[in-house]
């Protein structure tokens, strides 16, 4: 009989983008963006991106600000997902890092393939 191989976890650095959505009275039609960045422990890529969706589907709230506006946040996409070369983590321990160039307010960034 043959043992199962055992798949080893890797750390990998999820980057999430949060869309808010404002209910007020002065209808400005502004909205606020959020970036956040997720630690994961997952035995792949497709894994980690699977478990990061899921804790960012977490982070949806809403609640009302000091001006009375009702404030709604939602997780619209995960940007990019990265395997980190590190295997234990202290201060100073790179999480990301990207290439990227702006033009025209526009997020051109070069994504980690790994």
């Amino acid at each position: 009989m043959r043992k199962a191989k055992v798949k080893k976890l890797s750390w990998y650095t999820a980057r999430c983008n949060f869309r808010s959505e404002i209910k007020s009275k002065r209808d400005s039609g502004a909205h606020l963006w959020e970036e956040a960045f997720f630690l994961v422990h997952a035995i792949s890529k497709k894994h980690a991106e699977r478990k990061a969706k899921h804790l960012a589907q977490r982070k949806k709230r809403t609640y009302q600000n000091f001006a009375g506006d009702i404030i709604s946040w939602r997780f619209e996409r995960i940007v990019d997902v990265c395997a980190l070369a590190a295997k234990s983590f202290h201060d100073g321990t790179e999480v990301y890092s990207r290439f990227f160039s702006r033009e025209d307010g526009l997020d051109t960034s070069v994504r980690n393939k790994a």
